[in-house]
């Protein structure tokens, strides 16, 4: 199954992980990523998350195959640069 990238939290700052192939254990279901701004203007993440057939969050299937990324400035509302951090790799399980 196919799981889209998302934002991390990594030493003080965000950083990409990129999407990636993955053979799902029977019975694991996987809840991406979102991100919702509450009406003061703050924005929250819930990062996305494997879980049993319990509901108990579980570790994430090893990638088979990981998204080639090409790193890019990301640019804030008032159009300056922001330095978001690096991409994340994961190791591909041979």
């Amino acid at each position: 199954m196919w799981v889209d990238g998302e934002w991390q939290w990594e030493r003080h700052r965000w950083a990409w992980l990129p999407g990636r192939w993955v053979r799902p254990a029977e019975g694991t279901t996987f809840s991406p990523w979102v991100v919702v701004r509450g009406a003061d203007g703050t924005l929250y993440l819930a990062p996305g998350v494997w879980k049993d057939a319990t509901g108990k969050a579980i570790a994430a299937p090893p990638p088979l195959a990981v998204a080639s990324v090409e790193a890019a400035e990301v640019v804030d509302a008032e159009g300056n640069a922001v330095d978001t951090g690096p991409t994340v790799h994961e190791k591909v399980a041979k």
